[in-house]
């Protein structure tokens, strides 16, 4: 008997060592922990320290008590799977402010079981308008039309021993900034964020337990007018509405059960006090000398204060929970230094161009103001160049309270800017450096991404790419950060989205702007043009090629960086309408576009002068070719989504539609002549990236388009936002890879590194927003930080260090750098959903050398340059060839 169980237990072995824990759990959109979750379905996902999983066990309670033992919401108990994303959750219902705890186990292919992982949760915000038992509150003393000074509004309430949690579920029509007993609750800025307010509001929930004590406490907020009622574009104010308002639902849970509600209603006392007025394009002014004391704490006198005016929910607008990325400081940034400027001001210099505010901390004697205005560069007098801000003042201001150290930071506003101009300094006063610092602001989203090469200038256009896009990833994906603009452009994130998925977590951010776009949708199926659509009142066309089938090719990137389907069935009925539309408009025209469109903006060298910053590239040709693309693309959705008579259907309609491309343009591979558009570049990367010629016509399109960037254009790029995203990684899929390097090395305008040359350390709206010898282009619209152009990124990583996804979300991943243009080594890493992906390759001494790490849980083909194909499983390998074979 004893030989048995020893024999036993030998023979057991494998099975008795416990695997190392799952860990970054998420649910959703990969969000950690979240509390006001919105979502009425869950699902969960986690990542593997190693190896591979064939199975896996969720166990979910309402308690962490109750999961090492009987879980009370869900015990899955072992499925066979390997599935580690985007899990769905099966246990009982979950509603408004419910909690779930849970863990999670797997076992690998050897059997092999890990222990249960840390313990994650998510906690559900107010999910529907009806949950919300108080109103909207608003300072009685209208001001509309007017830049008003921000309300101050108070209560006092009484909470009892022993209490358990508390959650502050908020909303706003504007930007509001709360405080609990003289405390700001969270770090976050411009809270709760940007919805389309015609369709919905948007809500936020903070744990407030740490700032809450036994018996009398003060709740606080600060009021100003945001994306609601403040500057939006050149339409002026309240575009949206008039008198900002609040909303708010503070919960006291206790531990013997019980709850306390403290609601928004007319018993909130309100009055103005030091923020004199706050807009997103004007800037914020602070008058110290009116600030109010210590008025979100117990004991202040609110005696003179108004009674707020309530109003009731509308029930028929949805407040939506949200608890994606907030815009938060990410990075404190000192000035490199500061010289005097014209008529007694001190200019800072930050080094960089960045998003975000000023931090004050300088000596002041008592009224004094001073005044900071912000500009991205520098004029060739040094002067700072305001005039590519058009109307918006950008301007802050502070006025001191007393002699002393004055200390601030704007708290409702934001600036692009690399140059602070700093007035208001007594004469004769020397400045300092530490006067001033920058605090950047981006919604906060996770870095997962990084490329690097021997090509310095590429390293930098990296970095500069980064940086636009963490500027410019504000609330919203907007076009530029610094003018009286900062809208959420669909054409920009269209061709960026891949890009902005290497870089960062974009996932969550980009699911919500979905949304935002889906709010804007037109009965007829039009797309707006920018999301949140607040150019609705203008009389423009909307519903443009390139710019509206950001409803389907941003979902679809999503999917492929991230395997997250949800992304697609929330998007599918708008993603029909807007295939929908196409055929509605280009039906009396044989199918094929003719409308108004952007087309290939801001191409460099337009020579049809009749419609300027729309390049040559013919109208109906580019409008024809996304017709096709969309519809491509939701033949595919509906494929994926186990939708087959739909996918059926709509793969014969993306084939009439390539059929009626080809056969209107070009000819043999050739585009005909067009009254609306010229050989371009672009056009012949349109027919070939999306795949709308005969296959045996696209190797004679292909010499075309080498023929228009070697002989017409001596190596360089002639693209604008539509054809730049495609050039380099078009150029390397039909072969000529060689010619991508040329165009993505070329040093002379116009080109990416051109602009480095220049001293740019982000993304230019134009390739020649500025240069040394000419000083800045012309056009009031030259935004210095834009990252449209920094869509080459996703060639970088894909083709130079070579790695992409072969399956959704890098389940299956691909390795094939090709080398080329005399750059001698190349590295791009990636956290991908399942862990970390890496691609590095050098040349030299004669070899080829290449190293891969494939994450947990997913496997690689590596091709390697010489042809040679190798499938590898998870960890690191190398490979080391002569180089050329």
């Amino acid at each position: 008997m004893i030989k048995y169980v020893l024999y036993l237990c030998l023979f057991l072995t494998p099975q008795l060592f416990s695997l190392p824990a799952a860990n970054s759990l998420s649910v959703g959109p990969l969000l950690q922990d979240p509390i006001g979750y919105g979502e009425s379905e869950l699902q969960f996902s986690w990542k593997l320290p190693q190896g591979e999983q064939t199975a896996w066990e969720i166990r979910c309670a309402t308690k962490r008590s109750l999961l090492p033992g009987k879980a009370d919401l869900w015990q899955s108990g072992q499925r066979s799977s390997s599935q580690n994303l985007f899990v769905n959750y099966e246990g009982a219902k979950l509603g408004t402010g419910d909690r779930l705890y849970w863990i999670v186990r797997y076992w690998d292919g050897d059997g092999n079981l890990s222990d249960w992982s840390e313990v994650a949760s998510v906690e559900y915000g107010l999910l529907y308008s009806h949950d919300w038992k108080g109103k909207w509150i608003q300072d009685p003393e209208d001001r509309s039309g007017e830049i008003d000074p921000a309300p101050h509004f108070r209560k006092a309430f009484e909470s009892k021993p022993k209490l358990d949690r508390a959650r502050l579920h908020y909303s706003a029509e504007g930007i509001v900034d709360f405080s609990l007993n003289g405390k700001r609750v969270s770090d976050s800025y411009f809270g709760p964020g940007w919805p389309d307010y015609r369709k919905r509001r948007i809500a936020r929930t903070v744990d407030v337990t740490e700032l809450l004590k036994k018996g009398e406490n003060v709740i606080g907020a600060v009021l100003a007018d945001g994306w609601y009622s403040g500057n939006i574009l050149f339409a002026g104010r309240e575009r949206n509405g008039g008198t900002p308002a609040l909303l708010c639902q503070l919960e006291l849970y206790y531990k013997d059960g019980s709850r306390d509600v403290v609601v928004s209603d007319s018993s909130w006392k309100v009055v103005t006090g030091a923020v004199q007025f706050a807009d997103f394009y004007d800037g914020e002014s602070y008058d110290a000398r009116a600030a109010l004391g210590a008025w979100d704490e117990v004991g202040f006198d609110d005696s003179g204060w108004r009674a707020a005016v309530a109003r009731d929910v509308d029930l028929a607008i949805p407040i939506s929970s949200y608890s994606g990325p907030s815009v938060k400081a990410v990075e404190k940034i000192a000035p490199l230094s500061w010289k005097r400027g014209d008529e007694g001001t001190i200019i800072f210099d930050f080094g960089v161009n960045l998003v975000g505010v000023p931090e004050l901390k300088m000596p002041m004697e008592k009224g004094q103001t001073v005044e900071m205005r912000f500009a991205e560069a520098l004029n060739p007098d040094g002067t700072p160049h305001y005039e590519n801000l058009r109307s918006a003042k950008v301007t802050d201001s502070y006025t001191a309270a007393e002699d002393g150290v004055a200390t601030w930071s704007p708290r409702f506003t934001f600036h692009g800017y690399r140059y602070m101009e700093l007035s208001g300094i007594p004469e004769g006063e020397e400045p300092r450096l530490d006067w001033v610092k920058s605090l950047v602001l981006t919604s906060e989203v996770a870095s997962t991404g990084e490329f690097r090469s021997s090509v310095e200038d590429w390293n930098q256009l990296q970095q500069n790419i980064r940086r636009s896009q963490l500027g410019n990833f504000l609330e919203v994906p907007t076009d530029c950060p610094q003018r009286n603009e900062r809208l959420g452009w669909t054409g920009d994130i269209q061709v960026f989205g891949p890009t902005a998925a290497f870089n960062f977590q974009s996932l969550a951010f980009l699911e919500k702007w979905c949304r935002d776009l889906r709010d804007g949708q037109f009965p007829t199926g039009k797309i707006p043009d920018v999301a949140p659509d607040v150019m609705w009142v203008r009389s423009r066309p909307h519903g443009t090629p390139a710019w509206g089938d950001a409803i389907t090719i941003v979902p679809w990137d999503m999917y492929q960086k991230y395997g997250y389907n949800k992304i697609l069935r929330d998007n599918y009925q708008a993603m029909i309408r807007w295939v929908s539309y196409y055929d509605m408009e280009t039906s009396a025209n044989g199918g094929l576009w003719i409308d108004y469109g952007y087309n290939d903006w801001l191409q460099p060298f337009q020579e049809n002068t009749d419609r300027p910053l729309r390049g040559d590239t013919s109208r109906s040709l580019l409008g024809t070719a996304y017709y096709a693309r969309s519809a491509a693309i939701l033949a595919d959705v509906a494929e994926a989504l186990g939708y087959e008579d739909d996918a059926k259907q709509f793969s014969k309609r993306a084939e009439s539609v390539r059929e009626r491309f080809a056969k209107a343009f070009f000819e043999d591979g050739v585009m005909l002549p067009r009254e609306d558009g010229k050989e371009t570049q672009t056009a012949y990367l349109l027919a070939l990236a999306f795949d709308l010629l005969p296959e045996a016509d696209r190797a004679n399109a292909m010499r075309e388009l080498e023929r228009l960037v070697v002989e017409e254009a001596n190596g360089h790029l002639r693209t604008g936002f539509v054809g730049t995203a495609l050039i380099c990684r078009t150029l390397s899929r039909f072969g000529r890879t060689d010619l991508a390097y040329t165009v993505a090395l070329q040093e002379e305008y116009p080109s990416w590194i051109y602009s480095i040359r220049e001293g740019a350390t982000s993304i230019w709206e134009r390739w020649n927003s500025y240069s040394r010898s000419e000083g800045f282009n012309g056009a009031k619209m030259n935004s210095l930080n834009h990252y449209a152009y920094g869509a080459v990124g996703q060639w970088m990583y894909e083709t130079v260090a070579g790695l992409s996804e072969l399956e959704p979300g890098y389940k299956k991943i691909k390795v094939a750098p090709e080398p080329g243009g005399g750059v001698t080594q190349a590295k791009a890493s990636l956290e991908t959903p399942y862990g970390l992906a890496e691609s590095s390759w050098q040349l030299g001494g004669g070899r080829f050398d290449l190293s891969v790490v494939i994450p947990p849980n997913t496997s690689a083909v590596v091709e390697l340059p010489n042809g040679e194909t190798v499938e590898v499983g998870v960890g690191r390998h190398t490979f080391s060839r002569p180089a050329g074979q």
